[in-house]
């Protein structure tokens, strides 16, 4: 078998067991497949990057080192990897006129307001994940988005805070921003999720 593998008569994927090894028919066949695949996603999806590895896995029925596939896959220039998602080389996201100019309200309006930014004018779920994969925005609730700048300075001024105080209550951080009790329980309750502080009573620590 791997004298087969090295003549290129067979491809062998992975290391040890389970193997995968297909003929470079079944390979060639693989390959089209998947590239049809991501094709067909991203022509319905085409605000999104890429299609989630593991929905791509269970389209496949890829039950065999799945992993390792995958990683053939890149290795051959086949498909890229962005994140959790996977697209073809040629892939790029496409906007409408209507869902930039939507994005781009989005964006000035977290601009103008980055310490209490308005949710009437946040996107669809598309348009929203996209951004964030593009690392321009944090979601910390359903209703709270910060931009990335606002959102950095924000953690770094509350995390000085404690490590100067050892403690901070909702109402100093509310005061330090300027900002509503809305948001800053929002992003101390995100903070919280993240690990990066922990609730005690009424004020929040680092962990």
């Amino acid at each position: 078998m791997e004298s087969l593998i090295q003549q290129g008569k067979v491809i062998g994927i992975g290391q040890g067991e389970p193997r995968l090894l297909l003929t470079t028919l079944g390979w060639e066949r693989l390959t089209k497949k998947v590239a049809a695949t991501l094709q067909d996603y991203h022509r319905r999806f085409p605000t999104r990057s890429g299609m989630p590895k593991v929905e791509l896995s269970s389209r496949l029925k890829l039950v065999t080192n799945p992993s390792a596939l995958l990683q053939r896959l890149l290795d051959d220039g086949v498909v890229i990897e962005d994140g959790a998602a996977i697209h073809l080389p040629t892939h790029r996201v496409q906007l409408t006129q209507a869902q930039q100019a939507k994005i781009d309200a989005f964006l000035n309006s977290l601009a103008q307001n980055p310490y209490a930014p308005p949710s009437n004018l946040i996107p669809e779920p598309d348009l929203l994940n996209l951004l964030i994969e593009q690392h321009q925005i944090v979601k910390v609730s359903d209703d709270v988005v910060f931009s990335t700048s606002a959102y950095n300075e924000m953690v770094e001024r509350i995390t000085s805070h404690l490590k100067a105080s050892g403690k901070v209550t909702v109402g100093e951080v509310r005061d330090m921003f300027k900002t509503s009790r809305k948001y800053v329980l929002a992003l101390l309750e995100h903070l919280d999720r993240a690990k990066i502080t922990r609730r005690v009573g009424d004020e929040r620590v680092l962990r």
